[in-house]
């Protein structure tokens, strides 16, 4: 007889939260399980924790199904789901991205990537993945002749967020924006450049949603950095990648240190070189050069940028491109794969 399942969302729900889902039931079907309700599901996958519908869950009084919990947002954005309270409930807990310091590839899940012109908002019309590398590599991005005719700062492209805990890198991004400066660095993204009025309204409704989903947050980090200016915003854009594409390196800083996302790829496949602010390369099973790890103070920034030689720059923009060239980046990483990993995991609990 067949399994069922029925996937739950977390309380906020938006457009990449509709296209994880597809993937996600797509996936599922793909393993020969059906569709079902919270009523009569074998298996119950929450996309991040939701505490509305655990409660109802756990009302039902019903013979048990399997709780599954995939956590897509780190400590920094749904600290909650990370509280050992919240943990007990789930008899399997999946991480994509999260970097693994002791285990095999095999008990890797990657995070599941897929090209998007605004990663915050994407819509199930991006790009084929395979089709944007093909390109890039033909309009020769990653030689060093093109290389260099692009600008010699560098691009940070993220939001100015804040977060509910410590356990973030929101005020390593906005200290590196503010010291770095309109000389060495342009910034691109929401919140930068908005008004005292609009900035306390946002942090009041991150301070909201974490009391809703039962999380005491931390004040200091949810008002820290409240009445800095930052001179160096461009703007909010339109296509990421078109705007990697103009600057010859990349700051990328992860929301949580402790895993990868698409901001790591983004700016790979875009031959922006990264300068990264996240797990450890060996953690992730990524192959040397393809970026270049920082521990997010100015001094190291400055300190890696005025050690890159056209050599060691070659070097790197050949390392990107054969990665993404040599089929391990799409098969490990690309969103439909990793679905189809997580299914397979969620099968193979009894």
């Amino acid at each position: 007889m067949s399994k069922t399942y029925f996937v739950v969302g977390s309380a906020k729900s938006h457009n990449i939260e509709k296209l994880q889902y597809a993937e996600l039931k797509h996936s599922l079907d793909a393993v020969e399980l059906i569709e079902s309700n919270i009523e009569n599901c074998d298996y119950l996958i929450f996309v991040n924790h939701n505490k509305k519908y655990l409660k109802k869950y756990l009302k039902l009084k019903r013979d048990p199904a399997k709780l599954i919990l995939i956590r897509l947002e780190p400590p920094a954005v749904l600290p909650v789901q990370y509280s050992k309270k919240v943990e007990k409930n789930y008899d399997l807990i999946i991480d994509p991205g999260v970097g693994l310091k002791s285990s095999s590839v095999t008990d890797f899940i990657p995070w599941p990537y897929r090209i998007s012109k605004d990663p915050a908002n994407p819509d199930d019309e991006s790009e084929n993945l395979e089709s944007v590398i093909e390109k890039s590599v033909k309009n020769n991005l990653f030689t060093l002749e093109s290389w260099s005719l692009r600008k010699n700062k560098v691009v940070h492209i993220a939001a100015n967020k804040v977060s509910p805990t410590s356990n973030s890198n929101y005020r390593i991004r906005r200290n590196l924006v503010k010291k770095l400066g309109s000389k060495d660095l342009d910034v691109y993204g929401h919140y930068w450049n908005y008004s005292l009025k609009r900035q306390i309204g946002y942090r009041i409704r991150v301070l909201l949603y974490a009391f809703r989903a039962g999380f005491i947050p931390n004040l200091k980090e949810i008002y820290g950095g409240l009445f800095n200016s930052y001179p160096n915003f461009c703007g909010e854009p339109e296509d990421k990648h078109e705007v990697l594409k103009q600057y010859k390196f990349s700051l990328v800083i992860e929301n949580y240190s402790g895993y990868a996302s698409e901001k790591l790829f983004d700016t790979i496949i875009s031959a922006s070189i990264p300068i990264y602010i996240g797990p450890k390369r060996e953690n992730l099973f990524l192959p040397e050069n393809i970026f270049i790890s920082s521990d997010g103070t100015v001094q190291d920034i400055q300190n890696i940028l005025n050690s890159m030689t056209s050599d060691k720059c070659d070097d790197m923009l050949k390392s990107m491109k054969n990665y993404l060239l040599s089929g391990d980046f799409i098969s490990n990483w690309q969103s439909e794969n990793v679905y189809a990993k997580i299914a397979t995991k969620i099968l193979s609990l009894r």
